[in-house]
This record gives C-alpha cells, structure tokens and sequence, in this order.
C-alpha cells in the first residue's frame, strides 16, 4: 500500500473497502486478510498510524466485525524496516558528538566493520512491530524481534503460517536465490503456498516455486494497491482459496483482482494448483 508515499492515491485507498465488498465475489465468505508487505513508504510511526486507521476500516467492512484482530496476517515489506538504520550492522561512520556545521557533516565518511553486527536491526523494526503487535494483539511480534515466527492462531482453519522477515530476505518473493535459502524449511513442514506482496507488475510467470526434493509451492503474489503504476504495472490483490476434501486441503485457487485508476475492480486470471 505504502502509505507516505508521493505515488499514494488516497481517492483509490478512501473508496477501496467499500469498492472491494460490492465487486467482489462472495466477499461475506472471507476467513482472513492477509496485508502482505510495504504497508508504509518510510517506515515511520505516522505512516504506520494513518495504516492502522485504513486497515481496520477495511476488516471492519469485510469481515463485518470490529474484533477482527484474530482474523488478520500482517508481513513485513522491505519499505516497513528502516534501512538506514539497519544498514549501520554493516558499516559505521564518525558522527560528531557536539553540533556540527554543514562542512563537517559533509565529510563524514561511512567505512566498512571489521565484523558485522546485529543491534541495530532491532531499532530499524521497531515501528513495524508497534504497529503489527498493535493491529493484531498478537504477543509473536513482541516475543520474536526477528519478525520470523510459525503462526498458530489459524489452526482452528487448519493453517499454519511461517513470518519472514523482508530485512533478511529483501524481496524473497521475486528473486529465486534468495526463497530457494528456505527450501528445508518449506520441506519439513510440508508447506504447500509462498504468499509476497510488494511488488510493482503482476508476477504470475511462475505460479509455482520447485523445491530440491521436486515438490513445489503455490504462488501468490499481489502487486501494490495505491500507488500510481507506471507503464505496464498494474495495481491489485488476490483472493485465495483452500479447497478441501476430507478434511485435507487437495486445490489451491488464486483470483487474481486488478484496481483500475477510476477505483473499479478488474477480474483477472485464476490460477489453480492440484495437491
């Protein structure tokens, strides 16, 4: 969504939820919503606020209940950490420990550390996890600062969902190197569905991503929803749906949702997968 942003259409975003219940299909039967990444622009409290405000009007209207806490999935974007903090675990520089004029900042220069750190990864995902504990009253957020935890709370749907944290895997739904570092993962939990957000086109050349062992996972990757396209982008979200047969889920489908810049949703293509 990236809330902040110059690009941030706020007629499409102020118009969305009420847009989204009248054209899409069978709206009422939505089990959860997942909002996955790039929530913000700048990763800064007042964007994460102006976020909290929009969400819930969204779950409110969708799932028809106020208490919607348990009922939505909240994923990090690589714009929801603060990468100019964390990016001081790799490098350092001098900065003047009294006010400095204008020439003396100038030359400060950032230098490379003898060994890498962690520290200020916390500091960088700080506002994220106010704003995730906040909107989901989910203790996860306030237990593991890594922002990558199993999430229990959909069990009573049969789900269980592994949290990746965008600062350690930038982009991991769009490069293929990058997802391929949590293949024993995906493996040993037999997980059947990789869901990413933030990006700027329609990534559906791939619908699926092979594991080592040949098993693959369902894709499902929504483009960014208020901000305005360039040339060939498009804007949109998708809605998943687990089939089931006993008990056991055997179908995946995703319906792909196109936003158009006069606010009206677009059907798109449905991709499905047989388990």
């Amino acid at each position: 969504m990236q809330f902040g942003s110059k690009e941030f259409q706020h007629n499409l975003c102020n118009g969305f939820p009420n847009n989204f219940y009248r054209n899409t299909e069978r709206p009422q039967e939505i089990d959860f919503i997942i909002v996955s990444g790039d929530i913000t622009q700048h990763c800064l409290p007042s964007e994460f606020k102006e976020a909290t405000v929009w969400i819930s009007k969204l779950c409110e209207r969708v799932l028809g209940i106020s208490n919607f806490h348990d009922r939505l999935l909240i994923v990090s974007g690589n714009h929801d950490i603060n990468m100019s903090l964390s990016a001081l675990n790799k490098w350092e520089y001098d900065f003047p420990n009294k006010e400095a004029d204008v020439d003396e900042l100038k030359n400060i220069q950032l230098k490379l550390r003898d060994n890498v750190i962690s520290d200020f990864s916390l500091y960088a995902s700080d506002p994220f996890r106010d704003f995730a504990y906040s909107i989901t009253k989910d203790n996860n957020w306030l237990e593991y600062p890594s922002l990558t935890f199993f999430n229990h709370k959909f069990l009573y749907l049969g789900i269980q969902f592994l949290h990746l944290n965008c600062l350690e895997l930038y982009h991991a739904g769009m490069i293929d190197n990058q997802w391929k570092s949590l293949d024993s993962i995906f493996q040993e939990n037999n997980s059947i569905l990789f869901v990413s957000g933030h990006s700027h086109a329609d990534l559906d050349t791939k619908k699926t991503l092979q594991l080592s062992d040949s098993s693959e996972l369902c894709r499902s990757s929504a483009a960014t929803l208020f901000c305005t396209p360039e040339i060939g982008e498009t804007r949109g979200f998708n809605i998943i749906t687990l089939k089931r047969t006993d008990y056991s889920i055997k179908e995946i489908e995703v319906r792909k949702y196109n936003l158009r810049n006069d606010g009206s949703i677009e059907k798109g293509k449905l991709i499905t997968k047989s388990l």
